[in-house]
């Protein structure tokens, strides 16, 4: 849908393709989380120690035809703050 197409060019596909295997597209859902489709196994397990991140290429936003806002903070990661080689914010 549109929506995730939005997710994408806003947050962008990360370093692997939006795979959601690298975690560099992770964002942080401050508010309306609800709006967005559930987690699959694998980023769920990713993400497990930070409940209200996201992987942007994998979140699609008004899933199930829900309305409504929320607040999206991009990861500091995604300005150059984060080492690739420091995996430890995704476990």
């Amino acid at each position: 849908g549109s929506s995730d197409i939005f997710v994408l060019l806003l947050f962008g596909k990360g370093d692997c393709g939006a795979e959601g295997t690298c975690g560099t597209c992770v964002v942080n859902i401050t508010e309306g989380g609800d709006l967005l489709n559930p987690q699959k196994t694998q980023e769920a397990q990713m993400l497990v120690k930070n409940p209200r991140w996201r992987l942007a290429c994998k979140a699609i936003v008004g899933f199930g035809d829900q309305e409504g806002s929320m607040t999206v903070r991009v990861n500091p990661r995604q300005w150059g703050d984060y080492k690739k080689s420091d995996k430890t914010a995704l476990q």
